[in-house]
């Protein structure tokens, strides 16, 4: 699955770091950043897939990819190469 925004991007040093754990760029007492560190870590660890998140020309995309299926043989995830591709309604 996949899905963007419309905000102009992640900056850099922030992207670098979004995924660590206690990182937030929320002020004191306003975020725990451990929301996309868990988020990561259940879809990783848990499921087998992955979260990725990269800059477009004018956005921020989001990627979970995952298996779908209960074959032990689920094929290994490549970067760049979702196993299903997935449009969002209005996308």
């Amino acid at each position: 699955m996949r899905s963007c925004d419309n905000a102009g991007g992640i900056a850099k040093e922030i992207m670098d770091k979004m995924f660590d754990p206690y990182f937030t760029t929320k002020g004191p007492g306003k975020g725990t950043g451990i929301g996309f560190f868990m988020s990561k870590t259940i879809i990783e660890k848990n499921m087998g897939g992955r979260l990725l998140a990269r800059n477009t020309r004018s956005s921020a995309e989001f990627s979970i990819e995952v298996c779908l299926h209960d074959k032990p043989a689920c094929p290994k995830l490549r970067p760049g190469k979702p196993l299903i591709p997935f449009k969002l309604p209005g996308a």
